[in-house]
């Protein structure tokens, strides 16, 4: 499944299949099915997952002047908007109202309960400065779920300004680590983060559930078996060139000081360029 936007410059998902990725006809139309979003709004699916039995949930930005919402939609395996988890098949939500404020969707986790986990952007366009990120939890029928995190329905971040989180993933225990960056004294630093089923600070995590390292801007990670993350990004050379790196955050949120084998620039990291 590929999320994006169509032609008409609405959100859509398309479906690939057989060996040559081609689009699969009989979805949606001509292999493209539009998500509404409450023509003429425009919008983009920035975040998509498929459930066990195939439905498709897809969230991104939507205009809707003078500021973007959010937009939580489910379709079928035909890709048609499925009723039942919405009117229309979509939601929407403004997390923080405003003028000049675009919200955005990065990353999304399908729990096993059917809840929606998202990674929001929320940018304020005339201050960089004013930039977070929160995540927000959905049922199973697209309602935000105001219980989770610590702030009426999101567990949002404040390590710094112009805050970014691109990747969550669930762990083993269905807790969630999440990964991006902050603005702190010094520059962007990488800030990692792990959440409760119930969007709270793990314990025994580091302050506030999250830590922060080198300098730099993960912009993926994956869990790996025993519960830490290798994270891969960008990092802040200290005044040359950006270099792409590869980071491993033991399970207590702490760089691991023995990666990679035979040392690299410290903080858990390794440069790969």
């Amino acid at each position: 499944i590929v999320a994006g936007t169509d032609v008409t410059g609405h959100a859509a998902v398309a479906k690939l299949g057989g060996t040559d990725g081609d689009v699969v006809a009989a979805f949606g139309t001509g292999g493209v099915a539009a998500i509404p979003d409450g023509a003429p709004a425009r919008s983009v699916a920035t975040a998509v997952a498929v459930r066990p039995d195939g439905r498709i949930v897809a969230a991104g930005p939507r205009s809707a002047a003078p500021s973007y919402d959010l937009f939580l939609a489910e379709l079928d395996t035909n890709g048609a908007p499925t009723t039942s988890f919405a009117p229309g098949g979509t939601r929407f939500y403004d997390q923080r109202p405003g003028a000049g404020r675009v919200e955005s969707a990065n990353d999304m986790v399908l729990r096993d309960d059917g809840s929606v986990l998202l990674a929001v952007g929320e940018a304020d366009i005339g201050d960089a400065l004013n930039d977070d990120s929160s995540i927000e939890r959905f049922t199973a029928t697209g309602t935000r779920d105001l219980t989770y995190g610590n702030l009426l329905g999101g567990a949002r971040f404040t390590a710094g300004t112009n805050i970014a989180i691109p990747a969550i993933e669930a762990t083993p225990a269905n807790e969630l680590w999440a990964g991006g960056y902050a603005l702190l004294p010094g520059g962007l630093q990488t800030l990692t983060s792990r959440l409760t089923t119930t969007g709270q600070a793990a314990g025994g995590f580091p302050t506030g559930g999250r830590t922060t390292a080198v300098l730099g801007t993960p912009d993926d990670f994956t869990v790996l078996p025993d519960d830490s993350v290798l994270a891969v990004g960008g990092r802040d050379a200290g005044g040359g060139p950006a270099r792409a790196m590869a980071q491993h955050i033991l399970p207590d949120g702490t760089p691991d000081p023995a990666f990679p084998a035979g040392g690299g620039p410290g903080s858990g990291v390794k440069d790969l360029d």
